[in-house]
């Protein structure tokens, strides 16, 4: 069962482009993925691992980037079903990994499960709620470390944890 944070109410135009077979939607946060020039880019990155973008991907990559929250390869499989977007848990596994792959999304272990969120191409941290696993993009610098010379840093990750103000408020 969607946690109740998945309702429908969440992705009204997601449901109405998924329900038109659209799969350019505009997403709210996400805008990369209605970027047709960015799409192209998703696509390029896809076919570099071999990995096709069919249109039943497509809308479930839309539906996955709407996603204001943190989700699970099951709650995302239940949600595209709820959405009339009828796929196979092990198509969720796969889309997942390969975007995961690509830089696209990022995976994240929160009280013992991996859940993911949609990252686009732009590079950018995140703040995660704990309570109610809202993810929002966080703009700015990421903090320095004091990497040892002999040490070539190739990438990073930076994220934050915490309460956001409607679950701080919630208590």
């Amino acid at each position: 069962m969607l946690h109740p944070r998945l309702h429908l109410g969440f992705y009204p135009q997601v449901h109405l482009s998924l329900a038109r077979g659209e799969g350019e939607s505009s997403v709210a946060g996400h805008s990369d993925v209605s970027n047709a020039m960015n799409m192209g880019r998703i696509r390029e990155l896809l076919n570099g691992q071999h990995f096709r973008l069919t249109n039943e991907r497509e809308r479930l990559l839309t539906l996955f980037a709407a996603a204001p929250y943190l989700l699970t390869p099951s709650e995302l499989h239940e949600l595209a079903n709820q959405q009339g977007l009828h796929v196979g848990l092990t198509t969720v596994y796969r889309l997942l990994e390969v975007l995961t792959k690509i830089g696209v999304s990022s995976a994240f272990l929160v009280d013992g499960k991996v859940y993911y969120a949609y990252c686009g191409l732009k590079h950018h941290h995140h703040f995660v709620c704990l309570r109610c696993h809202r993810v929002v993009d966080v703009e700015g610098q990421c903090p320095t470390f004091a990497v040892p010379p002999e040490f070539d840093v190739q990438d990073h990750r930076s994220d934050v944890f915490g309460t956001c103000p409607d679950c701080r408020e919630a208590n």
